[in-house]
């Protein structure tokens, strides 16, 4: 039977006691996650452009922050509150639930009354590593028709439809260690 050198098993033990080695750095800290915030709704989501015709800043924009915060937690994001970001396109907090009483299928029975005719929107991390960062963004909105559209008027009831998409989106880490938009990924439309 071979048994371990002496001192082995001391040497052992002190590695093992020895202090805890810092926290690795969070790879996406919270003024990062704002910073990425604003990259995905501008590129994604211009101020200026529109959603089943009608202006983005007509409609508003509503951040599920909880939602995103938590999907970012699996990536060693700290806790941290929203102002704590530093988002600077304007953005209301909402939730999920939001979307509730709203459906694809459209119908009088599901309105989207809640989230009238905002835009719900939340960032899921894809991938890191030390280079590169992708997300996944989700945007669902009611598109009510054409004949509101035409007036000009967004009613925030009657019969709407639950439309949306998806992307991936890409970021590099430059030499600053800030996260820099590289290019929008794939696409999906609900």
């Amino acid at each position: 039977m071979d048994f371990p050198r002496p001192g082995t098993f001391a040497m052992y033990l002190a590695l093992v006691c020895a202090a805890p080695a810092a926290a690795p750095q969070p790879r996406v800290s919270p003024a990062a996650l704002g910073h990425i915030t604003d990259e995905v709704l501008n590129a994604l989501l211009p101020e200026h452009g529109s959603v089943s015709g009608v202006p983005v800043a007509q409609r508003k924009i509503v951040f599920d922050f909880q939602r995103t915060m938590a999907a970012f937690a699996r990536v060693g994001t700290p806790a941290a509150s929203f102002r704590d970001l530093h988002v600077r396109r304007p953005v209301e907090l909402g939730a999920k639930d939001l979307l509730d009483d709203c459906s694809q299928e459209g119908g009088a029975d599901r309105p989207c009354t809640r989230l009238g005719s905002r835009v719900y929107t939340w960032i899921d991390p894809v991938s890191v590593t030390d280079s590169q960062l992708v997300v996944r963004a989700y945007f669902s909105w009611p598109d009510r028709g054409e004949v509101l559209r035409k007036q000009g008027v967004i009613p925030r009831t009657g019969l709407a439809f639950l439309v949306g998409f998806a992307a991936e989106v890409y970021f590099v880490r430059a030499s600053t260690g800030e996260w820099k938009f590289s290019k929008i990924g794939t696409t999906a439309v609900s």
